[in-house]
């Protein structure tokens, strides 16, 4: 009999907290996700290439396991409250027909424990499916390809998905489990009163509506302008403001639904009863429903960082070499002449650079003669662009360019890097230079400005010698990595570089292009990666385009995986705090519902009456953080990805309303579930009214 009752509780109670049930099996999700990150195939391939980075990533995630399992035990805890107080009364007949309480305890603990192995017995299954999808997912988006890709299942990740979950529900449950068993029977079978609301002050309840509206301002203005992200002042003032007003608004939206519940002559149905019942809930429960907010902030930032990241990943890869040597020519040519190299070899050629030192004396004709460089054009150009303060960045720039000794590169490398990634060469004129400059190391904005400087037409004079300066920016890597990074050069024909180098042919770079059939059959990364293998003993030194993939990929990662779990978190603790305390304080108020149907009110209108408090008891918290996360989300990406897709305000804010948008389809989901709970308990409550 106790283990009928057991196994009967046990399946109600799966049944009736289905939206409890699906929070935690989502947990579960996320905790295997985040702790079998390791196997992932794309973390995989990071070990190669960043593996002191990708191991302080690794040490990182036993702190975001932890810091999960605090937040969920709270979770677990308030939810199993809700769930224990609903069967009070049944507790109390347990007591009152015998039941010993430390039979009656380990049978709430044996419940939960069968509730929790359901939980796991699901969840884990999918962790393992979702986590293998999700990693071949991500190495085609970042372009690495299916490399030998292998099913695999992390028994370490299992383990402490399943230790740590049961460690919080057991502590959250004998804890509430301790509670029940040691009331007295009556208070167990007493019906729970409602709480009384305290008349409400609507001067004061104004003050604090517009307050929270003037906090909110000036939070997303901060946040909008990046004085967020200045220093840990700017920060501050901005979370401050910004959690502030989110409680005193909604403190204060207790008044627009008073006036929205005011009788009226448009008021029709229950409207009134509707919207009284939506306010008490709001000046009640307005702490908890702020708090749901800001979490569901926290998670829209936190995913539309995360999706940014991976897709900033996808915008910045530059790329046109596979790998890039320094050294002699016969010695490049002599490693690639060996047999298994060879044949994978597409191109070789040489991309030469060298500095041009004015001032540097040098002998001509027997006569001492020393470099001259004159580019004050560039800094008289500058200064006639509208003031600004990335006028003044790039004024103080080219200050050093024009000052100091210029870097140069020859034409015919740089037109072979053009060459592959399919543009035209340059085929400068006589006496006519190009500037190089690379994106990484300004905005989008200064090099909107200098491309701006350098449609003016200008000339710059070396060695005596006028040269006219080609309109436009050329910022395409020369290198497959950091052999060497110009923040700006000039690009000179061949025979210039060399006149300008006394004859010096400079450093010279040898780029690698492997054969297209080659990176065809095996794939980009897994290509290089084999090439990568057999140049393990090359003397000369070398970099591929896995070191530049795997840095940036790293970023991506990194920061795409922690934030979007987190965003998992936060997003699923708001719902369930929500669905949580309205439930709660329905089963409080439900003598009401049979009331209305007393006096007149059919079941049609009491239903749809319940389905607008839902709807709007969750979409007040939801509208609130749409508008702060969007606000947020772009304000984060802007500051905190690479600055040349950072500057890109539409993309972000459009990438910003796309994530909020999937979030607002799934909470739609946690709605109809909440409603269809909070039907059930009003069909429950019903039935005990007589029928004719």
């Amino acid at each position: 009999m106790y283990f009928k009752l057991l196994r009967r509780n046990s399946k109600r109670s799966r049944k009736e907290n289905g939206i409890y049930l699906a929070s935690l099996i989502i947990s579960i999700i996320a905790f295997y996700i985040i702790l079998s990150l390791e196997n992932q195939d794309v973390m995989k391939f990071l070990v190669i290439m960043e593996s002191d980075a990708v191991n302080k990533l690794m040490g990182l995630i036993p702190v975001l396991y932890a810091m999960s399992l605090v937040i969920i035990f709270f979770l677990v805890y308030f939810a199993t409250k809700y769930q224990l107080d609903r069967r009070n009364h049944e507790f109390g007949l347990y007591l009152m027909m015998g039941m010993k309480r430390n039979r009656l305890f380990f049978l709430l603990l044996a419940e939960d424990f069968l509730g929790s192995l359901f939980a796991l017995v699901t969840g884990i299954p999918l962790a393992v499916l979702l986590s293998e999808f999700i990693s071949l997912i991500t190495v085609r988006l970042v372009g690495l390809g299916i490399i030998g890709h292998q099913f695999t299942i992390s028994v370490s990740a299992i383990g402490w998905t399943a230790a740590g979950f049961l460690t919080v529900k057991v502590a959250a449950h004998v804890v509430l489990s301790g509670r029940i068993v040691g009331k007295e029977p009556l208070s167990l079978l007493k019906i729970t009163g409602e709480e009384k609301l305290k008349p409400i002050d609507e001067k004061k309840v104004r003050i604090r509506l517009f307050a929270g509206i003037l906090l909110l301002l000036p939070a997303y203005w901060m946040a909008v302008t990046g004085i967020s992200w200045i220093g840990l002042l700017g920060m501050s003032a901005t979370l401050l403001f910004g959690i502030t007003g989110t409680f005193l608004l909604f403190q204060g939206i207790v008044l627009v639904l008073g006036k929205r519940a005011s009788v009226r002559r448009t008021a029709k149905g229950l409207d009134t009863f509707t919207f009284r019942q939506l306010q008490e809930n709001v000046c009640l429960r307005s702490g908890s429903m702020a708090t749901a907010s800001l979490l569901m902030v926290a998670a829209i930032c936190c995913l539309g960082f995360g999706v940014s990241m991976m897709w900033s990943n996808q915008e910045d890869r530059s790329y046109s070499v596979d790998f890039t040597f320094q050294g002699e020519e016969d010695e490049v040519r002599k490693i690639w002449n060996q047999p298994e190299l060879e044949e994978k070899m597409g191109v070789l050629f040489e991309l030469r650079t060298g500095m041009f030192y004015a001032g540097e004396v040098f002998y001509e004709a027997g006569e001492e003669t020393a470099h001259t460089f004159d580019a004050s054009e560039f800094l008289e150009a500058a200064k006639k662009l509208e003031k600004s303060g990335e006028r003044d960045i790039l004024i103080n720039n080219l200050g050093y360019f024009v000052r100091d000794a210029p870097y140069l590169i020859a034409e015919s490398g740089y037109n072979e890097i053009l060459r592959l990634k399919g543009k035209e060469p340059l085929r400068l004129g006589e006496n006519e230079v190009a500037v190089y400059g690379d994106s990484g190391f300004s905005t989008e904005k200064l090099q909107k400005l200098l491309a701006d400087v350098l449609e003016r037409g200008l000339h710059l004079e070396m060695d005596g010698e006028t040269y006219s300066v080609r309109p436009g920016i050329h910022a395409d890597n020369i290198v497959t990595d950091r052999s060497i990074a110009l923040s700006m050069a000039l690009i000179v024909r061949d025979e210039d570089f060399l006149k300008l180098r006394d004859g010096d042919r400079g450093s010279s770079f040898w780029n690698v292009k492997l054969k297209e059939d080659y990176i065809a059959e095996k794939g980009q990364m897994q290509a290089i990666s084999e090439v990568n293998e057999l140049l393990k003993d090359c003397p000369l030194e070398y970099e591929s385009y896995l070191q530049n993939m795997g840095r940036h990929l790293f970023y991506a990662v990194a920061a795409s995986y922690t934030t979007i779990y987190l965003a998992v978190i936060f997003f699923v603790i708001a719902n369930t705090v929500l669905a949580v305390q309205f439930l709660m304080q329905q089963k409080k108020t439900g003598r009401r519902y049979q009331t209305l149907a007393v006096l007149g009110a059919d079941d049609k209108r009491i239903y749809r009456s319940a389905s607008v408090q839902v709807k709007w008891y969750f979409g007040i918290p939801v509208a609130a953080a749409v508008v702060s996360g969007v606000v947020g989300a772009s304000s984060m990406c802007g500051a905190l990805t690479p600055s040349a897709f950072a500057e890109r305000i539409g993309t972000l804010f459009l990438g910003a309303l796309v994530v909020t948008g999937i979030i607002v389809v799934v909470e739609c989901f946690y709605i109809r579930a909440v409603k269809k709970l909070n039907y059930r308990h009003i069909w429950e409550v019903m039935q005990t009214l007589p029928r004719e």
